[in-house]
């Protein structure tokens, strides 16, 4: 994509010309949870109710988009009562580009942070929502988690762009036996656009890991290649290594994905191999492999069903014993009822064997049904 281009889609009349608009939703979502505790033993079956009502401000001119939105979660349970909890998270973003002349016309500019609040830390969780633990399952506790991340990306040519971004996050549980971290990651990366198929790509990324007890700095190269193999084939292929100085320990990461497109559905495959944060369960840094196959169909223009699995593995990068699996199989539909109001229903099965001496990271195994309703409405404010 040239740049002209780029700024053709991204022009407008003038800073923040359209008007405010508000988008609120409301969400209530029943399920049935064979093992409500997540213990290997002894599974306690229950029935839960969630609400959960989110809004959203966003305002979009020739230059500038701003957003703000918060959601919350009520999980309700009939007979485990004591395990009723909520979560908060509140986002703020704003993106620019344009706005000098010469050399600053085509910088972009993204900026986000995000603060969340959760009662229950038990799974990895959408976007937006709870904090996520790298896929180990613990038991309740409070979690505060705050992230900031900033991004400038820069077109040098119509076929060549660069980029610089840095993030900040700090997450603290109130189980004593889960590790307080503050991480800290800076990268740059290249992109060339190397034939009309293909993007061939470069970054460096550097990350400092503070617990109370340990600091660990780690580095990070790689390489990937984006092609359009046809019109209706997909792939990614990426490789890289990241480097602990204590210790001169190396790890090699990656990613790997197909996406297929047939008349009446798409299939995706995935592999991705990294160095994550630890979750607070792992005093170091984790490698972490997942591996995630999809497949979508869509019903006409209101229905679709998702089929999916995964597996995933983390367990510590330096010397920590202790590691955790995971196996997962999901099937969920969803039904347009009206303009406004969408219905779905998903099962889910998750089987997690860990291994360690942290309390809070065990053996599971969980089935879970639920049925949910959303509504959403969005119009512009004057």
């Amino acid at each position: 994509m040239s740049v002209i281009t780029v700024a053709q889609l991204l022009g407008g009349s003038r800073v923040f010309a359209e008007p405010w608009s508000v988008q609120a939703s409301l969400g209530v979502s029943g399920k049935f949870d064979d093992n409500v505790r997540l213990t290997a033993e002894n599974e306690t079956r229950d029935l839960t109710m969630a609400i959960t009502p989110a809004v959203r401000v966003m305002r979009t001119g020739e230059h500038t988009t701003f957003s703000v939105g918060y959601h919350t979660a009520f999980e309700l349970y009939h007979q485990q009562t004591d395990l009723n909890n909520t979560a908060h998270t509140a986002r703020v973003s704003l993106t620019a580009t344009g706005l000098g002349r010469g050399f600053f016309e085509h910088i972009k500019i993204e900026m986000s942070d995000a603060f969340t609040f959760a009662q229950r830390l038990v799974d990895v969780p959408a976007e937006g929502e709870a904090v996520g633990n790298e896929g180990v399952i613990t038991e309740p506790n409070d979690t505060w988690h705050n992230g900031a991340s900033a991004r400038l990306t820069l077109p040098f040519t119509d076929s060549l762009s660069g980029s610089a971004s840095y993030s900040h996050s700090v997450t603290e549980f109130s189980h004593p036996s889960l590790i307080d971290s503050t991480v800290q990651s800076a990268g740059a990366g290249l992109a060339r656009q190397w034939t009309e198929r293909t993007l061939v790509s470069a970054t460096y990324g550097i990350r400092l890991q503070e617990t109370e007890t340990r600091k660990r700095v780690s580095h990070a190269l790689g390489v990937g290649v984006d092609t359009k193999f046809t019109p209706t084939l997909d792939g990614r292929l990426g490789a890289g290594a990241a480097y602990f100085p204590d210790g001169r320990r190396v790890h090699a990461v990656g990613e790997a994905s197909l996406t297929k497109r047939f008349q009446y559905a798409a299939a995706a495959v995935s592999y991705r191999r990294q160095v994550g944060s630890g979750g607070g369960v792992f005093q170091d840094p984790t490698v972490s492999q997942s591996i995630g196959v999809e497949l979508t169909r869509p019903f006409g223009e209101r229905a679709s069903a998702i089929l999916s699995g995964g597996y995933s593995d983390h367990r510590s990068a330096t010397t920590e014993a202790g590691d955790s699996r995971s196996f997962r199989f999901g099937a969920s539909a969803r039904y347009t009822l009206t303009q406004w109001l969408r219905a779905s229903a998903a099962f889910h099965h998750l089987i997690q064997q860990a291994t360690g001496t942290s309390p809070v990271a065990s053996d599971a195994r969980r089935n879970t049904i639920m049925l949910t309703l959303i509504g959403t409405w969005g119009a512009p404010t004057p």
